[in-house]
């Protein structure tokens, strides 16, 4: 929404209006001009009344605002609301302004959510907008700019606000073909009859037994406890499967399109294997809107999956250094995953991925968004897909 210029109520809110009246009043004295002098004071009287009006429309006026909503899928609507309410006998007129601007794409235009209302005697008012998320990303709602001002709003009196609500709109849901992912069992025997605890699979807390190793103490449960509590384990029995997505090749290219694209794959896919009870973990080489790394340690609990969209939505397409680096030296995963990576292409750097995961025995398959796809060498079996080859063609979007 563009900006509502307000301009200028009255010519009774320039100062020198009041100075010529001033002059006129002089004058109609000097002159006894009755007439002149009754205009002349009533003017004044009239600028003077609604200026103390307006200083004392910002005292006893309460105000907040809230949403409905901070997580949404694009396509979803979220309602803004501004609850005002006026505590006073003075009848006042609130001005609202409410910023809006993407911080994952800085070079989008700002947009103001403007509204203007009459505020009687300790009367209470909201201030709706219902705002649909079109694209993902991080959103920054706030400070609202509020200003407050006589019944004719001709003297605004600005309130101080720094109240900021920030909007998540994760990657678009797409449906996708089934995928099944080549895993590696480790432990032998599935299910609760196996020996090994995982420690990927948390299960819940219970109080620490002095058999157990300390590595199984839960530090932070412990804390809001104040008794010392361990970690509760499942037996191996899921997948474990890390996501990795390569921004270099997109950054490098300006691919936007692309990598949105990428992302709502990736995304989707997790989608699924969440659905199937499978451990996740992401990786990428992209930074986040506040510049910090997007990692996603393998782990299987209820709030992963939705960790793993956050991680998505706030990632940005400008690469923080090569992936192959931070796979040899930020990341640890644990026993038995499987990896499914996206690429923008078929370069250099996917062949170095593919030889650090064939050295670890990790599993992996790789997608591609642009290019031709193939075999990475002909003694592999994993071959390089299309990102075209995942999606369903004309599938409902969520």
């Amino acid at each position: 929404m563009a900006i509502q210029d307000q301009g200028i109520p009255t010519i009774l809110v320039i100062p020198l209006i009041s100075l010529f009246m001033g002059i006129i009043l002089f004058v109609a004295l000097l002159f006894r001009a009755e007439e002149l002098f009754i205009f002349a004071s009533l003017t004044l009287s009239l600028i003077g009344t609604v200026k103390l009006w307006a200083k004392g429309s910002s005292y006893h006026l309460l105000n907040y605002f809230s949403l409905d909503k901070r997580k949404l899928f694009p396509g979803e609507h979220f309602v803004l609301t501004l609850f005002a309410e006026n505590r006073k006998i003075l009848p006042i007129t609130l001005s609202v302004t409410i910023p809006f601007k993407s911080l994952s794409c800085p070079e989008t235009a700002r947009q103001n959510l403007t509204k203007e209302g009459t505020l009687l005697w300790y009367q209470k008012a909201e201030f709706k907008w219902e705002i649909l998320a079109e694209k993902r990303g991080i959103y920054e709602v706030g400070p609202p700019r509020l200003s407050s001002a006589d019944l004719f709003a001709f003297f605004p009196i600005k309130l101080p606000f720094t109240e900021v609500h920030r909007v998540i709109v994760y990657p678009r849901l797409i449906p996708i073909k089934p995928f099944s992912i080549t895993k590696r069992d480790f432990f032998g025997i599935p299910g609760v009859k196996s020996p090994f605890h995982d420690p990927v699979y948390i299960l819940g807390t219970r109080d620490y037994q002095p058999s157990q190793p300390s590595t199984y103490i839960h530090w932070k449960a412990s804390a809001r406890s104040l008794h010392l509590q361990e970690k509760i384990f499942e037996a191996t029995t899921q997948e474990k499967v890390v996501i990795i997505v390569e921004v270099q090749g997109f950054a490098r290219k300006q691919a936007k399109e692309d990598f949105e694209q990428t992302l709502e794959c990736a995304a989707s896919l997790a989608y699924n294997l969440d659905k199937k009870g499978h451990a996740l973990g992401l990786v990428t080489n992209g930074l986040t809107v506040m510049g910090r790394r997007a990692l996603l340690p393998v782990a299987r609990n209820y709030e992963q999956f939705s960790s793993f969209l956050e991680v998505l939505a706030m990632l940005i397409m400008r690469p923080r250094r090569p992936l192959e680096d931070i796979l040899r030296e930020e990341v640890t995963l644990p026993w038995g995953t499987s990896a499914v990576c996206f690429f923008y292409q078929e370069d250099p750097s996917l062949t170095t991925v593919w030889e650090i995961f064939k050295h670890a025995k990790i599993p992996a398959c790789f997608f591609v968004s642009h290019g031709k796809t193939a075999t990475l060498s002909p003694d592999t079996t994993c071959p390089i897909h299309s990102l075209k080859s995942l999606t369903l063609e004309g599938g409902d979007r969520r």
